[in-house]
C-alpha cells in the first residue's frame, strides 16, 4: 500500500504562517517591543511614536488594496516575495534611521510590504482549501503573528541590553534578516524565472567567443540538440519520480543537481581570446 502523502495545501499553510510571522508579527506588532529604546535613541515623544505606528498602517492599507489585483495579474508568489523583500528592506532601514523622518519613511515602506505580502498569502489559503476547511487553515495562518510576539518578547530586551545605545537597531536588523529569509522561500520560482532563460543567450555568446563568428551557428545548433534531449526526457523522468516517491520533490532535486553540475562545467570554459 502507498503511504499517505502530504497535500500541497498544507505546505501553503506553513508558508502562510511564515508570511504572517514576517509581515505582521515582525513588520507591525514587534514595533512596541523596540519602541522605548528607539524613543530614547532618536529622541522623539509619544505623539511621534504614535505617528510611526500610523505611518505603518498607511503603507499597509495602500498596498493591501492593490496586492489582490496584482496577485491575480502576475501571480501571488511574485507579489508575496516582493512584499516580503520590501518588509525586510523597510525593517533594515528602520534600524539604520538616524533621524525621525527617516524612521517615518521606513515604517511606511515596511507597512506597504506587509500589505503586499499578507493579503495574497491569506488568499492562497482560500484557493487551496475547500469551504469547510478554509476557516481552520486561515486560523493556523494568522497564528504566525502570535509566534512572532512570543519570540520577540524575550529576545528584544536581551538584544537591547547587550547592544547598549544601539541595541534597538540590532532588533530591527534581526527582524529584517528574518523577513528576507522568509522572502527567499516563495522567491525560488522567481529566481528561476530570472535566471533560467538567460542560459541560451549566454551559450550563444560563449559559442562566438570560443569558436568565432563563422563556426558559432554550427556550435549553437550542436548545443541545442542536447538542450532538446533534456527537455524531452525531463518531464517523463520527473513524472516517474513523482509517481514512484509520491512527491514532486525528487524531480526538483534532480533538476537542481543537474543545474549545479552544468554550472560547475561552465566554470571550466575558457575564452578563446584569453587562450590566444
Amino acid at each position: 500500500m502507498k503511504s499517505p502523502r502530504l497535500h500541497y495545501a498544507w505546505v501553503t499553510v506553513v508558508l502562510a504562517v511564515l508570511v504572517v510571522f514576517a509581515s505582521l508579527g515582525l513588520g507591525r506588532f514587534a514595533y512596541s517591543a523596540v519602541l522605548p529604546a528607539m524613543q530614547a535613541g532618536l529622541g522623539f515623544d509619544n505623539t511621534a511614536a504614535g505617528a510611526l505606528a500610523s505611518a505603518n498602517l498607511v503603507g499597509y492599507l495602500a498596498l493591501a488594496a492593490l496586492s489582490g489585483a496584482l496577485a491575480s495579474q502576475i501571480g501571488p508568489r511574485r507579489v508575496i516575495a516582493a512584499g516580503l523583500a520590501l518588509v525586510g528592506v523597510g525593517l533594515l532601514g528602520t534600524g539604520l534611521a538616524r533621524t525621525y523622518p527617516e524612521a517615518l519613511l521606513w515604517r511606511v515602506v515596511t507597512g506597504a510590504g506587509s500589505g503586499a505580502s499578507n493579503v495574497p498569502a491569506m488568499g492562497l489559503l482560500a484557493a487551496w482549501f475547500a469551504p469547510r476547511r478554509r476557516g481552520f487553515a486561515a486560523g493556523i495562518g494568522v497564528a504566525g503573528s502570535s509566534v512572532a510576539l512570543i519570540l520577540v518578547g524575550p529576545l528584544c530586551p536581551a538584544l537591547v541590553a547587550a547592544g547598549g545605545a544601539a541595541g534597538w537597531r540590532w532588533c530591527w536588523f534581526l527582524f529584517g534578516a528574518l523577513a528576507l529569509a522568509v522572502a527567499a522561500l516563495v522567491a525560488s520560482a522567481l529566481l528561476f524565472g530570472f535566471t533560467a532563460w538567460s542560459v541560451p543567450a549566454i551559450m550563444a555568446a560563449a559559442c562566438g567567443d570560443l569558436l568565432g563568428p563563422r563556426l558559432a551557428p554550427a556550435a549553437l545548433g550542436f548545443i541545442t540538440l542536447f538542450f532538446g534531449v533534456g527537455q524531452a526526457l525531463g518531464p517523463a523522468v520527473a513524472g516517474y519520480l513523482a509517481d514512484a516517491r509520491g512527491s514532486f520533490a525528487p524531480g526538483y532535486l534532480t533538476g537542481a543537481v543537474a543545474m549545479l553540475a552544468g554550472a560547475a562545467g561552465a566554470l571550466a570554459l575558457r575564452d578563446r581570446r584569453a587562450q590566444s
